[in-house]
């Protein structure tokens, strides 16, 4: 038996909940949304942006041996608008 190239995927649905998943890589190259689809868990793709060790890919990026695909939430402030809050509250 070979062993099989393995990819993560970790999402944090919540602050308090997240999910982790290992994937097996198939022979041919595999993308990053071909390896979304084998999920176990559903989430709504359009409201996620998705990474690689925290960057930014592309749903079409090969995924390689070792990668951890992530997926981002929407931030509900920037740190912009954070750091003007904490202006005006001082």
């Amino acid at each position: 038996m070979t062993n099989k190239a393995h990819a993560e995927v970790i999402w944090f649905s919540s602050k308090e909940n997240f999910h982790w998943a290992c994937i097996a890589l198939e022979d041919s190259p595999m993308s990053v949304q071909a390896t979304l689809k084998v999920l176990p868990w559903s989430y709504d793709s359009k409201a996620y942006v998705v990474g690689i060790w925290g960057r930014q890919v592309k749903l079409d990026q090969v995924v390689k041996a070792g990668d951890r695909i992530e997926l981002y939430r929407p931030l509900a402030l920037t740190p912009n608008e954070i750091r003007l809050r904490r202006k005006k509250s001082n």
